[in-house]
């Protein structure tokens, strides 16, 4: 029974020690609304789309400019070529 109390009491004093150790709260809600707000930070995709296309260059329209050319060209080079051959 004494070991009991002992041991309930040592239980009750290192519940108490490590409550009063507890880091304080970093939110300060008046502090937090005079801070302008952040913008918010980017996914794993969005990361790593960046620094795969970091200029945000549109390939798809490159491509497709590059085609109508090579048309454009050969349509305005065809009659050089027929006589040639």
């Amino acid at each position: 029974m004494k070991n009991r109390i002992q041991i309930i009491l040592i239980a009750y004093i290192f519940a108490s020690a490590c409550h009063g150790q507890r880091s304080p709260s970093t939110y300060d809600p008046p502090q937090a609304s005079r801070q302008p707000s952040q913008k918010p930070q980017p996914g794993f995709l969005e990361s790593m789309l960046k620094r795969i296309n970091p200029a945000d260059t549109d390939y798809g329209e490159r491509l497709e400019q590059a085609r109508s050319d090579a048309i454009e060209t050969g349509v305005q080079e065809l009659p050089l070529v027929l006589a040639v051959s």
